[in-house]
């Protein structure tokens, strides 16, 4: 199998789907609830999301399919350095300077895997970065 390799054009953590591009008002960033990740959210969409700075962040991973006798799964734990704020596809980390996922974070997702071009054990790589 070929070497696959995505680079992601925006955070995966932070998608925003077909939210709009539109910059909110200072006020609407103000005034919405702030919602540790992990806690219930509400149901009208309207919150930002916190990952809390020093608080460990569980990602389930699986790895099966019918061409193996049984699948994987193993929960990869990362911590943020620093409190992020997500709402939609907006990011801060103070909660007043607000930027775009893409301008302010770079994602990239790299999988290898093993086949005939890359005869040893494949991978999978994902590295999110802030951008200075």
């Amino acid at each position: 199998m070929k070497l696959k390799t995505m680079v992601l054009s925006s955070v995966i953590l932070f998608s925003g789907g077909c939210a709009s591009l539109d910059r909110p008002a200072e006020n609407e960033f103000a005034s919405l609830p702030v919602i540790q990740f992990g806690n219930s959210v509400p149901t009208d969409g309207k919150y930002i999301l916190h990952f809390p700075h020093g608080v460990p962040i569980d990602t389930p991973v699986t790895f099966g399919g019918n061409l193996f006798t049984a699948d994987d799964a193993k929960v990869l734990t990362v911590t943020p350095k620093d409190d992020i704020y997500v709402y939609q596809e907006w990011v801060s980390y103070d909660r007043k300077n607000w930027h775009q996922a893409d301008k302010t974070m770079k994602a990239d997702l790299q999988l290898k895997l093993p086949g005939y071009y890359h005869p040893k054990a494949g991978y999978l790589d994902l590295r999110l970065d802030r951008k200075e």
